[in-house]
């Protein structure tokens, strides 16, 4: 599930399945840290929320929560390093202009409150 809704928000800012072949760019997960806090069962309702954290010329440091609904608990949190890469070299690249003017958007609507995080994912 939370792969499905990476799948979406990163859609949603313009880096959808299409984007590696119209680009030549795509995205890589450098870290990730997952953290298991309960099970879900089937038949249950579950949300997904996404957090930015930070971003860089080169990355972004999100955060998704898993949301069990019908216990009305969180299930699951997976935290993200993130980095846009030309695919040509296979080397880390900057952000287009378009994916960071929507980046900025992002850190606008960030709730007022801060995230626990991994103490080793830093956006450099």
């Amino acid at each position: 599930m939370q792969e499905t809704a990476a799948t979406v928000y990163f859609g949603e800012w313009g880096i959808d399945e299409g984007y590696p072949e119209r680009t030549g760019f795509g995205v890589f997960a450098l870290e990730q840290h997952l953290t298991y806090l309960s099970e879900c069962l089937e038949g249950e309702s579950l949300s997904v929320y996404v957090r930015v954290v930070a971003t860089g010329d080169k990355t972004i440091h999100s955060i998704g929560y898993l949301v069990n609904d019908s216990r009305d608990t969180l299930a699951h949190v997976v935290e993200t390093m993130t980095a846009h890469i030309d695919l040509s070299t296979r080397r880390v690249a900057p952000w287009p202009a378009e994916i960071t003017s929507v980046f900025a958007g992002l850190a606008n609507d960030a709730p007022s409150w801060k995230p626990l995080t991994a103490a080793c994912l830093k956006v450099r």
